[in-house]
């Protein structure tokens, strides 16, 4: 049954390729950047050979501007979130290694608006931190914070000051009962609730850089959780945050059969929920370690 399930995401994901190597969010749609980094990720956790996987990563390159960024849309350039997810698509692929290079020193170059806390400020968390952004000019998040992270991690930049700055910004956006949000603690003195995907996002990127203890709290907010989740994103990221911590996972072949069956529901789920989806249930030791193992072949 698992490998069933396994191989039916891998079909669905593959037939949402398009003709210039992309891949589109859904059938019928134009090829993004975000959802062809996803699915090459994917694709590469069950063994994917590289040869088949070249047209998408040429397309992420044709997809990179002269500064390195890899934006969302030529539309919409400012909107360069889809990077740190480029970095770990080119893992493993020699040929893409002068692109990489670029995306990378982008993020290193760049970070989210960052400025000192007022006194009276309503906001719980350290403003003056930085991470990164979804957008240009805008505040740093949890998730592509995370993201960036994992992907600096992933090609050898672990020991980079910008990267020890963002885990201070991780852990300080840490809510005190367990879990991670988009990046809000405390608003007017009250604790905001935790959602299971930024929580694996954050506890995926910090293996061996935070003391266990000091995330306890969230490893157990995603454990006890875990059945709860009903959605591609909340369940695979969810199972990535435990497993990047070795956190066993019971059999979740059933519950990743329920997630996909609430499709005659909701309406087929796009490229990167399926992607994501199919990567949690293969990368058993966390979305880091996949990332380095794919790297190292390459190298």
């Amino acid at each position: 049954m698992a490998i069933q399930i396994a191989d039916g995401l891998r079909k669905k994901i593959s037939s949402r390729a398009a003709a210039s190597g992309g891949f589109a969010p859904l059938g019928g749609r134009p090829p993004r950047p975000d959802c062809t980094a996803w699915a090459i990720l994917a694709l590469a956790s069950m063994g994917e050979p590289r040869n088949d996987l070249l047209p998408a990563r040429r397309f992420l390159a044709a997809c990179q501007a002269p500064d390195g960024s890899v934006p969302f849309s030529p539309e919409q350039p400012s909107a360069w979130w889809p990077t740190a997810l480029a970095v770990l698509a080119w893992s493993g692929a020699p040929e893409f290694s002068q692109a990489q290079a670029k995306a990378v020193a982008f993020l290193l170059g760049h970070a989210g608006h960052h400025y000192k806390r007022k006194p009276d400020s309503p906001l719980g968390h350290d403003t003056d931190l930085q991470g990164w952004p979804w957008v240009a000019n805008t505040h740093a998040w949890v998730e592509p914070t995370a993201m960036a992270v994992v992907a600096l991690r992933a090609t050898g930049h672990g020991d980079h000051p910008r990267v020890a700055e963002a885990v201070r910004l991780l852990v300080d956006r840490q809510l005190s009962h367990g879990g991670w949000n988009s990046g809000n603690t405390l608003a007017f003195g009250v604790e905001l609730r935790p959602m299971p995907d930024a929580t694996g996002m954050a506890l995926a990127s910090l293996p061996g850089l935070v003391p266990r203890v000091d995330l306890q709290n969230s490893l157990d907010y995603l454990s006890s959780g875990l059945r709860q989740s009903l959605t591609p994103l909340s369940f695979a990221w969810s199972l990535l945050g435990l497993s990047a911590w070795s956190v066993p996972a019971p059999d979740v072949t059933a519950d990743v059969g329920r997630i996909l069956s609430r499709q005659a529901k909701l309406g087929e789920y796009d490229t990167s929920e399926f992607s994501q989806l199919l990567m949690a249930n293969q990368a058993r030791r966390g979305m880091l370690d996949l990332a380095m193992t794919l790297q190292r072949e390459g190298a």
